[in-house]
């Protein structure tokens, strides 16, 4: 679903590409956009990247664009912005990528709200290892951090941090954690 991996769109649809130099190798995945134009404003989370698009142009997805303006205006001028600390739909989840083993590690946060600035993962009582984001929004531990589970810890662009205990190597499974980037989760207009 997108560049930024995520295994399903967010609820009521609404979300943007940004152009490469926006979207960062994946720097903006899961953070959200007040977008304007000429009927009225829409906030949209960043989930893909859009390669054709300049500095400046958003794709938007239909629903996000039809709040703006009608559909058959196709192309319109808008303004936009990165939120700090949006509203989270709900409490972060990770996703541990598909063929991750205790050789291999690639976690994808969810539910992050702002822009994530590290992830770092450690087995029971051992060292913080930090992972490297890749381009298509999970973080790596390419040679691995052995059989888990995992105690991880986010860490936002604006210093908020969250910790959560017990991921465990469960490929291609969303593991919920109640636990939120900061505040409380609530609904997403």
């Amino acid at each position: 679903m997108g560049n930024c991996s995520y295994p399903s769109p967010p609820a009521g649809q609404l979300y943007v590409a940004l152009s490469p130099s926006e979207y960062g190798a994946a720097a903006a995945c899961g953070s959200y956009l007040q977008v304007t134009g000429p009927d009225r404003s829409v906030t949209a989370e960043v989930i893909d990247q859009c390669p054709e698009c300049q500095a400046g142009h958003i794709d938007l997805s239909e629903q996000a664009f039809a709040r703006i303006a009608p559909l058959s205006a196709g192309l319109v001028p808008v303004s936009y912005h990165t939120l700090a600390d949006p509203p989270l739909p709900a409490p972060l989840s990770i996703l541990v990528k598909t063929g991750s083993s205790p050789y291999y590690l690639a976690l994808l946060p969810i539910n992050n709200g702002n822009p994530l600035a590290g992830v770092a993962v450690r087995q029971g009582s051992g060292g913080w290892q930090e992972l490297a984001r890749t381009t298509y929004g999970y973080w790596l531990a390419s040679s691995g951090a052995g059989p888990g589970p995992f105690t991880v810890r986010l860490t936002d662009s604006l210093g908020h941090q969250a910790t959560v205990n017990g991921i465990t190597i469960s490929p291609g499974v969303v593991q919920p954690t109640g636990t939120s980037m900061y505040g409380a989760a609530a609904a997403v207009p």
